[in-house]
Order: structure tokens, then sequence, then C-alpha cells
């Protein structure tokens, strides 16, 4: 059994963080040969933490990160790359939206994060309000105006972010050139490469292991697991769920924690 788990809203709880009895429970299905693979909108770097105490890696599952713009395959060791998005993408997407000019966009990148702000503010001066609202921590975020964006060669962007207060996207030229979703716990626009998404990441790992004729269940809450519950013979919504994502789905999980590995745990325990 492959059991498709997005993380943020679905298995971690309300500060984004594993329950003991959740990490327990995966263990579990692992130790029994059942696949986990996560499908998070996280980096690498961002989600490395709980793949490590939910030993993924150990028990060769697969982690599809940053909306599936790139895979890795822990039985083989290997990360295989989709498109990714780079500094003309960013160029592009920044010109046909005026409206988000003032917006909070964010280029998150293996080694480093950039904060595009809007020509008219002094990089210095935002990079120095991030390092007080940060007191001690540590950051490596590079802020550039757009001017400076042109002038930059980035790429290999991981996610690009714009925050926002609502989900309405009008602009129909960028919705035939990228993948757009919005993050709703996040407030934000996730953007990628038309075709590049948790799903398609999903089907080659499978392909590729020759377990796509598995038996897959899907867990998510937003709109970007949508693509994951179309492949899978079972779908599960969390309780808060966006409703798009509860329209599509199989099964809307009851609102009590750690639900996700309950359902999963009783989903194996009905195979044996």
């Amino acid at each position: 059994m492959v059991f498709l788990v997005d993380l943020d809203g679905t298995l971690l709880n309300a500060e984004g963080k594993l329950e003991i009895e959740d990490i327990k429970r995966i263990k579990r299905i692992q130790k029994e040969g059942h696949t986990i693979v996560i499908c998070t909108g996280r980096t690498e770097k961002e989600a490395q933490s709980i793949i490590q105490d939910l030993e993924i890696e150990k028990y060769k599952g697969l982690a599809i990160l940053a909306d599936g713009q790139y895979i890795i395959d822990y039985k083989i060791n290997k990360v295989i790359q989709l498109e990714f998005l780079c500094d003309k993408d960013v160029m592009a997407i920044y010109t046909k939206c005026p409206q988000y000019k003032n917006r909070n966009i964010q280029l998150f990148c293996k080694d480093r994060n950039y904060r595009i702000v809007n020509s008219i503010i002094s990089p210095v001066y935002f990079k120095t309000k991030v390092k007080r609202y940060l007191g001690n921590k540590k950051d490596n975020t590079r802020v550039l105006t757009k001017r400076a964006l042109a002038k930059t060669r980035i790429q290999q962007i991981e996610k690009m972010t714009i925050t926002s207060g609502n989900d309405v996207f009008s602009n129909i030229a960028l919705l035939n050139e990228f993948e757009i979703y919005y993050v709703h716990d996040k407030k934000r626009f996730e953007i990628k490469h038309k075709g590049v998404n948790k799903a398609s990441a999903t089907l080659i790992a499978l392909h590729n292991r020759n377990a796509y004729t598995y038996n897959i269940i899907a867990f998510g809450n937003d709109d970007n697991d949508i693509c994951l519950f179309k492949i899978a013979n079972e779908s599960y919504a969390v309780a808060n769920a966006t409703e798009k994502l509860k329209d599509e789905a199989n099964y809307i999980l009851d609102p009590i924690s750690s639900a996700v590995t309950q359902k999963m745990l009783d989903i194996c325990m009905k195979e044996m």
C-alpha cells in the first residue's frame, strides 16, 4: 500500500509539529512494509527534520517536495528534478502581475532565499527591519528590488510565493503558463511551471519503482492536494480542509487529534 500524505494542516498539528503518537504509527506502518510518500509544498530544508523523525529514509520511502518540483527517492538515494523556476520566470510573473508589485514576494533556493521589494524601498532598510524581527536568528535572505532582480541570475528556485489576503487570481496568461495554488493557511500563492505538481511528481516516482499499480491512499487539507486525490484509489480530507478539496475527497476525517495516522493504521489492519 502507498500512502500519500501532506504535511502542513494534515499530518502536522496547528504548531507545525509532529505528535508523538503520529510518529509511532507512521513507523509501525512502514515496518509492516507499506510505503509513505511525503507530499508537501515545503522544500527539503523545511521538511528535513520531519522526514528524519518519521524515518522515511530508513524505510526507503519517498518525498515529493516544493509541490512536486523535485523528488527524493530514498530507496535508490536519488533526487529526481522536474522543471524549476528561474529568474526569467520570476520577471515574467512580476511584470504580468502589477497588482502584486507591493506584495511580499519570496524566492526559496537551496543555498539562499530572496525577497523582492518595490523599487522605492531600500533593500538595506528592509533587511534591517527583517533582522530586528528575527532577533538573534540567522537569516540568509537577500533583499532585491525588481531592477536588481533583472541583473541577478537565479537558477533552480525551489519555491516562489506571493503573499495575498485572498485567493482571487485573474491573470489568464499566467494560468496558462504556470501552476498557481493558493495555500489558505499560509495566505499565499505558490507558483510553479505548468504540469509540475504533487501528482505528476508522485506518478513519476511510483513509475520508477513499478509501484504505480499499488493501492494508493491520499490525505490532504488544501487545494494543492486536489491533484493527489485524482490519482488515488481512496482520498481523505481532514475536517478543516478547503471546500474544493472536500468536494474531491471520498471521505472526510473526524475533527480529532491524529485522525490521519489513525485512519492509515485502520486501513492497514483491514488489509491484513
